[in-house]
C-alpha cells in the first residue's frame, strides 16, 4: 500500500518466523496516486516481479517456497503475478476486490487475467459482510468456487473497516485513511493478531510444507 507502515506488523512477524520477507510500494503508472486501470494494475505486477526476481537471487531465500501477498490493490496484481508465475507456490490475499467482480471488471479484464493458471493453494481473508451466502455464490459463482485446482480457504474476518488488515489496526491508529477505512473496532488488536497467525499458519502449511500448521489454520475455522 502507500505507506511501508501498512503493513510492517506482518511482514516482521513472517520474518520472525524465518521468512525472507520483499515487498514494492504502491506507485501509479504516470503519477504517485495509482488509477485502477489495466495500466497501473500492470505496473503493480511488474513492480511485484522485479522483487521476486531480486528475493530469488538471495543466497538464503528458497526459490522452491515461494509466497504472494496482497492487500487492496495490491491482492488484484498479487493474483495475476500467480497467474502468470507457476514458480509462486502460495498466495494469500486480504481484503481485495478478486472474490466477485469489481465495478471496474479488474482483474478480469486485464489481458494476463487465466483463471485456469490458479492453480496453488489461495487463501482470501475478508471483511464478513461483503461474503455472499453460500446459495448465492451457488447461483453466481465467485472465484472461489470456479478455481478447479488446489486448495482454497475463505476466512470471514469480524470487521467492518478495511483498515482491520493492516498494521494500523495492530497500533490502533485511528482513520488512517479517512472517509474510506473507518474507525478500528474496539478489539482490532486481537482481531489483527488472529490475521497474522492465520496468515503464519497458511504460508507454513504450504511454504514449508508443515502438517501441523495446516491442522491449526483448520482448527481456527479457515
Amino acid at each position: 500500500y502507500e505507506s511501508p507502515m501498512c503493513h510492517f506488523v506482518l511482514c516482521e512477524f513472517l520474518a520472525a518466523h524465518g521468512y525472507v520477507v520483499a515487498t514494492s510500494p504502491l506507485v501509479g503508472t504516470r503519477y504517485r496516486l495509482v488509477n485502477i486501470t489495466v495500466e497501473d494494475v500492470e505496473t503493480e505486477v511488474r513492480d511485484m516481479e522485479f522483487v521476486l526476481s531480486e528475493a530469488r537471487s538471495l543466497p538464503f531465500a528458497d526459490p522452491a517456497a515461494l509466497g504472494a501477498v496482497g492487500y487492496d490493490l495490491g491482492g488484484m496484481a498479487g493474483l495475476l503475478l500467480t497467474m502468470r508465475h507457476p514458480e509462486v507456490r502460495a498466495y494469500l490475499s486480504f481484503d481485495s476486490s478478486i472474490l466477485d467482480k469489481h465495478y471496474t471488471g479488474l482483474p478480469v479484464t486485464h489481458p494476463g487475467y487465466h483463471e485456469e493458471a490458479f492453480r496453488v493453494p489461495w487463501m482470501h481473508m475478508l471483511q464478513a459482510r461483503f461474503i455472499r451466502p453460500e446459495k448465492d455464490r451457488a447461483a453466481a459463482p465467485s472465484l472461489l468456487e470456479r478455481k478447479a485446482f488446489g486448495p482454497s480457504y475463505l476466512v470471514h474476518v469480524p470487521t467492518a473497516s478495511h483498515g482491520q488488515f493492516s498494521s494500523y489496526a495492530a497500533l490502533g491508529i485511528d482513520r488512517a485513511v479517512p472517509g474510506f477505512w473507518g474507525p478500528p473496532s474496539p478489539d482490532s488488536k486481537l482481531v489483527y493478531e488472529g490475521i497474522c497467525r492465520m496468515s503464519l499458519a497458511f504460508l507454513d502449511g504450504y511454504l514449508r510444507q508443515d502438517a501441523a500448521a495446516l491442522e491449526e489454520m483448520l482448527r481456527a475455522g479457515a
